[in-house]
């Protein structure tokens, strides 16, 4: 025959707060995961863009073109030596 279930409420009642309890224990730990996972992901995604930008800036002499032009009106020209 089968084993009798306990007939007592309360055993019940302690038997579901424990379930509970383990299932908020879970979502707690899915959601500290989640963030994890999303603050490494916008790490890697600003470096990535951090270093697009950079390679773009190092590349691209058009960009240069107008600052280089201006420092160079703006310095000092050097005298040149009398011959």
């Amino acid at each position: 025959m089968a084993k009798a279930l306990p007939c007592d409420r309360s055993h019940w009642n302690k038997q579901k707060k424990k379930n509970k309890k383990k299932e908020k224990e879970k979502k707690r730990s899915k959601l500290r995961m989640g963030r994890r996972k999303s603050r490494f992901f916008t790490f890697f995604l600003h470096l990535f863009l951090i270093l697009c930008f950079c390679f773009f800036l190092k590349t691209s002499s058009r960009f240069f073109l107008p600052f280089s032009s201006f420092l160079s009106s703006s310095l000092p020209s050097c005298p040149s030596a009398p011959s």
